[in-house]
């Protein structure tokens, strides 16, 4: 992700800046309109190849060819990381905190403040694996989310450079031992790593096969160190294309079909890590292995813009993904393309503004100890502010008292779910749910609460309300919205909702409760869901509609209405902007129920009212309606459950 061409060291190749001005395009665009670009996200594995073959190709020269001790080797390629990588790092990291003091609720600026240290020190990807994944909405708020890939880059490089000297010295080529690193490497990806997927995705042993394509790539070509005198490069004469025609021209034009059919085509699933990633890459490496006088690198990737682009990427990089997340905390809405396009502009400028005047004059500028130790006590001192943020918990005295609590509120999530028993994430199937013998007990009415995490969120209302006088049965999980299997590919999807149908049709509980977030869904497929419940024979169908959306949390829209009217108390109840969209939908599912005869639970009119959607049922953390974009928390769910309309639900004993 950050290295540029170092002239001095290797031939210059402006169509390889050219494939960076595409990859960093493709994840920038895919970051500000993910629906229009869905796999714009593998510009990070074509970058990752670039930097393992422009990396590579130095390393291999150096040690191949200078014959310099250790030490002399590695103490070099560290001082050109650190001249290359601190700088801009350092100036978005300062940034980023002193925006996230102004913007962020305390428990937020202390998560940013670990995550600056986690990429100061550059192990964020291990941070990310054990909290968020890159996919999940909350990763929309989080600002330092993209530098996962720059760890993974320099975890690597701490490895490399002393693998390629160890495989010098003792009379090996570079070629196989990157081989047989990189099909380890592949192969683990291979073996579904036995993790979360955020694991999969942010772990280096999964990823590392893509940088070592690269220097796959490098060891084949053996990129020269000058240009030749008739203006072509030494590499377009003397490299591995020496004889440049046909072959030349498939290779980089074959490279950049499957980049481009990458980015176009691809869309993140659980395989991506191994099958997925390597249509963009070996794409990545046609176009690296290849010179510079095939026709698609000179005439398409060296195109002024798309240089210019390239060499501006790092820093765009670095800069675009945090603008866009504290906007998005800031707004009450979803950004709309206008503003997702003035913070790309912005972003472009202040890349250029980095590049023209921190990156550019510290390349022609002799690596001095000074100048070394100067810029890696300006990253500790990055290190120091975040640890001083963390001490001051946030500093909450910017807020009142409700506001402060809320934000450090420790909310348990997994309790209140029942995750693990019955409510189940990832790929566990319909074999993890608990089973309790006492969960049907005679002499009550049977309801099954049946749909995903939104539903789950939903069973402290029903326990509470209805748990004295009914068998509350729980059977969720998470992104599997309660439709028949026929919806569903083969999966543990299909498999959880084939086996909840057939418990209803064996217990034929007396009340069926469907919940689900309908608003990531197309969740007219529910009718299908009524159609086969009505078949079973069920007495009462109940489908609860679409709840509030809070875009960035509703914490984080709590606060930004305390910031900007600080002499009002925390209010009860807020506009909320995509309220039009939900009483929409409400409509929409009201009319679909009443049309099939069954019972409709408009969440959105109960949470509804005078001044606002509702935002806290009480004075205290808990009593919070969200504690994120849309989960309600057990206050809320009671809430809800309490105000259904009566008489809705069966009471009379089961014989």
């Amino acid at each position: 992700m950050s290295l540029s061409l170092d002239r001095s060291s290797i031939a210059y190749r402006p169509h390889i800046d050219g494939l960076r001005g595409v990859a960093v395009l493709a994840v920038v665009w895919f970051h500000a309109f993910p629906d229009s670009l869905p796999g714009g996200f593998v510009g990070v594995d074509v970058f990752f190849v670039i930097s393992g073959f422009l990396i590579s190709s130095i390393l291999y020269r150096e040690v191949g060819e200078s014959g310099w001790p250790v030490t002399r080797v590695i103490g070099r390629f560290y001082a050109r990381r650190i001249r290359r990588i601190f700088p801009a790092l350092v100036l978005v990291l300062t940034a980023t905190l002193l925006i996230g003091l102004h913007v962020l609720l305390p428990s937020e600026l202390m998560r940013l403040a670990r995550q600056t240290l986690a990429s100061a020190g550059f192990f964020q990807n291990f941070f990310l694996a054990d909290r968020v994944g890159y996919f999940d909405s909350a990763a929309e708020s989080n600002p330092l989310l993209h530098l996962w890939s720059l760890a993974i880059e320099e975890q690597f490089y701490l490895v490399w450079p002393f693998l390629v000297w160890v495989a010098f010295r003792s009379g090996l080529k570079a070629l196989p031992v990157a081989v047989f690193f990189a099909a380890g490497s592949f192969s683990w990806s291979l073996r579904k790593y036995a993790g979360t997927e955020a694991e999969a995705f942010f772990l280096p042993q999964i990823r590392i096969w893509e940088l070592l394509l690269g220097a796959i790539a490098a060891a084949v070509v053996r990129a020269p160190s000058e240009p030749g005198g008739d203006g072509r490069t030494a590499g377009d004469r003397d490299g591995f294309w020496a004889r440049r025609g046909l072959a030349d021209n498939l290779t980089a034009g074959a490279g950049l079909l499957l980049v481009v059919a990458g980015i176009l085509t691809i869309e993140y699933d659980e395989n991506f890590t191994d099958r997925g990633a390597l249509l963009p890459t070996l794409g990545a490496v046609g176009i690296v292995a290849s010179t510079g006088s095939a026709w698609c690198n000179r005439v398409l990737l060296s195109t002024r813009p798309l240089v210019w682009i390239g060499l501006i990427s790092y820093p765009l990089y670095l800069w675009h993904w945090p603008l866009l997340a504290f906007a998005r905390i800031g707004s009450a809405e979803p950004l709309s393309v206008s503003n997702c396009l003035l913070v790309l502009a912005v972003s472009l400028v202040l890349s250029w503004l980095t590049y023209r005047f921190v990156e550019r004059p510290l390349r022609h500028r002799a690596p001095t100890k000074r100048l070394l130790i100067g810029w890696c006590g300006a990253l500790a001192g990055v290190c120091l502010a975040s640890y001083g943020f963390l001490q001051a918990k946030g500093f909450p005295g910017r807020f009142p008292p409700l506001i402060s609590a809320i934000s450090t509120f420790e909310y348990d999530h997994a309790a209140a779910t029942r995750l693990g028993t019955y409510f189940l994430m990832g790929d566990r199937d319909e074999k993890a749910f608990k089973v309790d013998p006492n969960e049907i007990l005679p002499g009550k009415p049977t309801l099954y609460l049946w749909g995903d995490s939104h539903a789950a969120c939903l069973y402290s209302g029903f326990k509470e309300v209805y748990g004295p006088t009914h068998n509350v049965v729980q059977r969720t999980a998470a992104k599997t919205p309660p439709f028949v299997p026929e919806f569903f590919n083969a999966g543990v999807e299909q498999q959880i909702n084939r086996h909840i149908l057939e418990l209803i049709v064996r217990d034929q509980p007396e009340v069926v409760v469907v919940d689900a977030n309908w608003e990531s869904y197309d969740w007219r497929k529910i009718e299908a869901t009524i159609l086969a419940l009505k078949a079973a024979r069920i007495q009462t169908i109940i489908i609860v509609g679409p709840v509030p959306q809070w875009p960035g949390g509703l914490p984080q829209q709590l606060f930004n209405y305390v910031r900007d009217h600080r002499d009002e108390p925390v209010p009860v109840r807020l506009d909320l902007a995509t309220g039009r969209r939900t009483a929409a939908l409400d409509e929409e599912m009201a009319s679909m129920c009443e049309r099939l005869a069954v019972h409709y639970v408009s969440a959105w009119k109960i949470f509804s009212g005078e001044g606002g959607v509702l935002v806290r049922t009480g004075e205290t953390p808990d009593s919070l309606l969200t504690y994120d974009q849309s989960h309600l928390t057990p206050r809320a769910a009671i809430y809800l459950v309490s105000n259904f309309p009566a008489p809705l639900l069966p009471t009379r004993e089961r014989p």
